[in-house]
């Protein structure tokens, strides 16, 4: 463990280059391309007229209902004119994706595994099931370098009084874990360019809008780098998407006020906000702009959700529910799709006008609603079909995220990527767009021994690799690579054997799930049986210990947290160290 000093030391200095990588040459930081990471709340691996099932990864995508339900031309006109990710994989829940998009890291290593609450408190604080309690995890969420358990911050919104947060100082008190990072828009503000959040964060926890809340410095995104602010805060989803609430935030709304006021749903106000936030921004500078919208998130009922203009739709009649709530849904997916267009247009107009490329990176934070109960009426497995399950769980259906990058000129038109990649490599990805070297240790953030879910001093790695040379086909990606999701949580979602604590490892077409309480380990082949209907363990007793023993490895090296029975944490289901497992005393059949 490290002592106090030289933690100190270490802080000062992540504090003193928190961005502080170079560009590598200045050719190339003055070629910098805007960048926008254009990501969507609960969006499905369906929830789009892009196909993205590709049968064992073939040539031809085979559409399904969903696929002709929703119309989304700009996601269609994107992924033709640049790359499609068939298996990308993001958490399957919202915060521990978010805080790996910002810190390159995987959420084994950061600890926030689970979407954060207010201050100091888990969103499944009390819950046990069979005598365990979940992991000890990072509760209050991302913060910045230099982190202590005390100390004073900054509101991210204007609070009742009118007394404007960016003077107002506000005194925290942390006493159960966090992780600091040096974060994406910290780095990128040190390669030049201008960094904008609009929408949703929930980087960080928070109990409120007023003034007397608990607060947390990483529930402002100002605080982890962001020169802009529009709406992002703790708050994971918005009270309402129409202008007729009142407000978006139920009487909290923050840099949208024109947009609501001219009766403009949610996403199309934060599009517009967006936009012009990165107008209002110097032209020599590139920008980044993280547009992170609320939808389709909850709420889904007809006084939130409903779009007037497109309430006489008519039934689709694709064999699947269609109801109040689906037009609602319906209406959210396609409103998204709609501000992909102007995004897409506005980056055609800006190269036009700056000479700038712009990168857009189009991603789902997790998977989408699937259960009876969560997704809208739609019966067991079918909101995300041919998935299995839903968000929350370790199936594919509630891990697999639609992905498309595009880049005209740059990125090859109608290209299709199906080796499995994970949320931690846009960071990478970005940054090397953005001109940036290798990361260094020494611009790294650490996480005090007093705040991290271990007690003892962790420093920032990253662990996301960069897509770039595969979107340009300069390189195909390493069959093997080990991709690691791990949620050792309790979610407040729906009980029952998907949604318990797990690990899952994807390593080329197999995937490895070990359910954290039975004990059970599951293995499906996920490139010939996308819907993991065959669970091939017993068949294949070697291949499981080979990927138990990858997926403990990987485990133990990033410092992963698992559930706890009667206090004391679940012990790994392979020692590392030994010379022959269990599984391996007979071989696999045929």
């Amino acid at each position: 463990m490290l002592s106090r000093r030289t933690f100190l030391a270490m802080a000062a200095g992540g504090l003193a280059a928190a961005t502080l990588p170079a560009a590598t040459e200045t050719s190339e930081a003055s070629a910098a391309p805007d960048i926008v990471l254009f990501l969507v709340d609960d969006m499905g691996w369906q929830d789009t007229g892009v196909p993205f099932w590709y049968p064992n990864n073939g040539k031809q995508p085979r559409r399904t209902p969903l696929n002709e339900r929703y119309q989304t031309p700009h996601q269609m006109r994107m992924a033709s004119e640049g790359m499609l990710f068939s298996a990308a994989y993001a958490q399957p829940v919202c915060s521990p994706t978010r805080v790996s998009l910002l810190t390159g890291m995987n959420a084994a290593r950061h600890g926030v595994t689970n979407w954060v609450a207010g201050v100091n408190r888990a969103p499944s604080d009390g819950m046990r099931f069979e005598g365990y309690t979940e992991a000890r995890w990072a509760v209050n969420g991302l913060q910045p370098p230099g982190t202590m358990l005390e100390g004073v911050t900054r509101n991210a919104f204007n609070w009742p009084s009118g007394e404007y947060p960016a003077t107002a100082e506000v005194r925290y008190a942390l006493n159960r874990p966090y992780c600091c990072a040096t974060t994406l828009p910290m780095w990128l503000k040190r390669a030049g360019y201008a960094t904008i959040l609009a929408g949703k964060a929930h980087f960080g926890a928070g109990d409120g809008f007023a003034e007397t809340d608990a607060v947390t410095p990483g529930q402002n995104p100002r605080m982890l780098g962001f020169d802009v602010n529009l709406c992002g805060s703790h708050k994971g989803q918005p009270s309402a998407y129409r202008p007729e609430s009142g407000a978006y935030y139920g009487g909290e709304v923050f840099g949208l006020e024109a947009q609501r006021a001219q009766g403009k749903m949610l996403t199309e106000a934060l599009t517009r906000e967006a936009l012009a936030a990165v107008e209002a921004q110097d032209p020599a500078k590139p920008v980044f702009l993280y547009l992170s919208h609320f939808a389709l998130h909850t709420p889904h009922h007809d006084a939130a959700a409903r779009h007037s203009r497109r309430d006489a739709r008519e039934d689709p009649e694709d064999s699947l529910p269609w109801n109040a709530l689906e037009r609602n849904y319906c209406d959210l997916v396609e409103g998204i799709d709609a501000s992909l267009g102007e995004v897409l247009d506005w980056a055609i107009d800006r190269k036009a006008r700056t000479g700038r490329e712009v990168l857009v990176l189009f991603a789902g934070d997790n998977g989408g609603l699937s259960e009876p109960g969560q997704r809208l009426g739609m019966g067991e497995n079918q909101g995300n079909w041919p998935l299995r399950s839903g968000k929350g769980s370790c199936y594919e259906g509630g891990i697999r995220v639609p992905l498309i990058a595009w880049m005209p000129q740059r990125i090859k038109a109608g290209s299709v990527c199906h080796a499995p990649v994970i949320c931690e490599d846009l960071f990478a990805t970005v940054l090397d767009y953005a001109g940036l070297g290798a990361i260094s240790p020494l611009d790294c953030a650490v996480t005090p021994p007093e705040g991290s879910v271990d007690g003892k001093a962790r420093l920032q790695q990253v662990d996301g690799i960069s897509l770039r040379k595969v979107l340009e086909g300069g390189r195909s990606l390493e069959a093997m690579r080990p991709i690691l999701i791990h949620y050792p949580n309790l979610w407040s979602g729906v009980p029952g054997a998907a949604y318990n604590c797990y690990t899952a490892l994807r390593m080329g077409e197999w995937k490895l799930i070990w359910h954290h309480v039975s004990g059970e380990m599951e293995l499906y082949n996920v490139v010939s049986d996308v819907s993991e209907a065959k669970n091939q363990a017993k068949k294949r007793p070697s291949l499981v210990a080979k990927l138990a023993r990858e997926m403990c490895q990987l485990l133990q090296e990033r410092g992963a947290q698992l559930p706890r029975l009667d206090g004391e944490p679940l012990a790994l289901p392979v020692t590392l160290d030994a010379h022959e497992h269990e599984f391996e005393r007979k071989g696999d059949e045929r």
